[in-house]
């Protein structure tokens, strides 16, 4: 017999929500568990735990994410704080159109986990060129240094410009072109 309850604590600021579990009903067949979305205070959570019961013995099953991250890092044994200090500094990206897009474009391009890409951002090592192909980056780098004759214009390569600076120091991304410093 399957026993499902399910509560869903609702806000208006959701990064992304949690599938909290009781590992001990799991392991019975029984599906005891919530939805949470965080950010989420330590008093809903705590409310989340009492009604799931064994707060000693939870388990995170699912995620769902409402950001542009490629993925969450997220386990199944991720304790709050964790999760909490990852919605927390979404949210604080998201005060900053520029700073969010530049994270998630090195999150989702260049860093080997969320604490890379998080100092990455605050040591400045990348700067975005926002909603630039390699190609249109290429050519606006070209003119920002030089002056063409028009009769050659023509005969420029943006794109191969572009393929050969993606070779080095600049990675196309959904949000646009990532330069490392």
């Amino acid at each position: 017999m399957d026993l499902k309850k399910e509560v869903k604590i609702m806000q208006t600021n959701t990064i992304f929500s949690v599938f909290v579990e009781n590992l001990s009903e799991l392991n019975e067949g029984n599906m005891v568990g919530c939805w949470v979305e965080f950010p989420c205070d330590y008093d809903e959570w705590k409310e989340v735990l009492a009604k799931i019961g064994n707060p000693e013995e939870i388990i995170i099953t699912d995620t769902e994410n409402y950001t542009d991250l490629e993925s969450l890092p997220i386990n199944q044994y991720s304790s709050y704080s964790d999760i909490q200090e990852i919605a927390e500094y979404i949210e604080y990206l998201q005060d900053d159109e520029y700073k969010e897009d530049l994270f998630t474009a090195v999150y989702n391009s260049v860093a080997s986990d969320f604490e890379e890409a998080k100092e990455a951002v605050e040591n400045e090592r990348y700067t975005l060129m926002q909603g630039y192909t390699m190609a249109e980056y290429a050519e606006t780098l070209i003119r920002d240094c030089y002056t063409i004759p028009e009769e050659l214009e023509p005969y420029i390569d943006w794109e191969g410009y572009g393929d050969t600076l993606s070779a080095g120091c600049c990675t196309e991304t959904e949000k646009g072109v990532l330069i490392e410093q």
